[in-house]
């Protein structure tokens, strides 16, 4: 399983697909203190197959869609007060090889991307939880989905 961990800060939910069998793990990260102590973890498991693309994330999936690596598993979980979950789910559909897209988002008002999702049977799994969004508790939803469901919501969106 090839899996991409865009906004990746503490690289838990790559970490966590390479520790359960992910071939390939890529973190994409631009803070520089987060991408340098990613860079020290994975060089301390010494596994070829953890990478670490520093810069933002939308630029490198971006240029991740113009060639030809696709991944089973994209996870989105850029922060909450940065409105580029959608941005993201656009340009994860590309990148995906007809798999499963992980995305965190909060709930708020008129967030028809949770919305939509959520509304959709079958393949998707919405999961309510309360997240740390800066000082505050927000709830917010974590929400699994495979790529036709993810190509739909974008295309009402």
């Amino acid at each position: 399983m090839r899996v991409l961990d865009a906004f990746a800060g503490s690289g838990a939910l790559g970490f966590e697909a390479a520790s359960r069998g992910a071939s390939h793990v890529s973190f994409l990260e631009q803070h520089p203190l987060a991408s340098q102590m990613l860079a020290r973890h994975i060089a301390s498991f010494q596994a070829a197959h953890l990478q670490l693309i520093s810069g933002h994330a939308l630029r490198i999936m971006e240029r991740l869609n113009r060639g030809v690596e696709r991944f089973d598993l994209v996870l989105l979980d850029p922060p909450f007060a940065s409105q580029l979950h959608l941005p993201a789910a656009q340009l994860a559909i590309p990148l995906l090889s007809e798999a499963v897209c992980f995305m965190s988002s909060p709930i708020r008002a008129g967030t028809s991307t949770c919305a939509w999702l959520m509304s959709q049977p079958g393949n998707c799994l919405p999961m309510p939880l309360w997240c740390s969004d800066r000082l505050r508790l927000v709830q917010c939803i974590t929400i699994y989905c495979r790529k036709t469901q993810l190509k739909e919501c974008v295309a009402t969106l």
